[in-house]
């Protein structure tokens, strides 16, 4: 097992780091009661892997603790995974989730968005999964951009890329998002103090810029993605997974 560390500089990478390190209680509290689908969006993917060819050379971008990911993984399976975070101490539980699943882990802690063009020189054609929950809504479109054009170099001819995130609707617009969101969190967060509810408010609104469906398939075609498939999308529409193929 191999854990690397990169500098990160940008951004909004410490008020991201505060909520998922010095408040990580607040975000155990969010998984813990389900405020975002996990249980939903994972019991979904975990049949979604069990026709995944083994083995399995996964790429991992904010990879977080995995244990979601870890859970729903087939422990039969051969994986090859490389997990990238800004936080360390998410790193270490992700170790600890993945230690039952066979073949080599390796970390790197840093920010995904620099490390990515480095490792599409060194290790073009390298993945057949790359996996993402919750965190491309924090780059911008051209972040983005970047971001699958990197993603198709990277995964292998039959490769896959696999987004879990928070999408607007159709037509809709980063604040009249946040509006319904926040709506959500204060009338249905109940495990939620209300500091704890200013606290994820406040995030979202400094970090977070979600897209729409449409404007995220788009993106995938001119990387070159041949085709794509909607996994997952929650009654509120909040949050979304999509697949991409990048050959079908």
């Amino acid at each position: 097992m191999t854990n690397l560390k990169l500098s990160s500089n940008g951004i909004n990478k410490q008020s991201i780091l505060d909520l998922f390190d010095d408040s990580l209680a607040v975000y155990h509290k969010l998984v813990g009661n389900n405020y975002m689908n996990h249980r939903e969006i994972y019991a979904i993917l975990k049949k979604f892997f069990l026709d995944f060819n083994s083995p399995l050379s996964l790429l991992d971008l904010g990879c977080g603790d995995a244990k979601f990911l870890a859970n729903s993984l087939p422990n039969q399976t051969e994986i090859n995974y490389l997990g990238i975070d800004l936080s360390q101490l998410s790193l270490e539980q992700a170790k600890d989730n993945l230690a039952n699943l066979q073949g080599k882990k390796t970390f790197i802690e840093g920010d995904f968005t620099e490390i990515l063009t480095p490792l599409t020189n060194s290790q073009s054609n390298s993945f057949n999964l790359v996996f993402s929950s919750f965190a491309i809504h924090n780059l911008d479109f051209e972040a983005k951009k970047l971001l699958f054009n990197n993603i198709y170099n990277l995964l292998n001819s039959e490769g896959i890329f696999i987004i879990v995130d928070i999408f607007c609707q159709e037509g809709e617009n980063k604040n009249d998002y946040f509006q319904r969101y926040f709506e959500e969190v204060d009338r249905n967060w109940s495990e939620l103090n209300d500091r704890e509810k200013s606290l994820v408010k406040e995030h979202m609104f400094l970090n977070d810029l979600p897209e729409n469906k449409t404007t995220i398939e788009k993106l995938a075609r001119e990387s070159g993605f041949e085709d794509s498939l909607q996994l997952y999308q929650d009654p509120l529409i909040f949050f979304q997974s999509l697949c991409f193929y990048k050959s079908r």
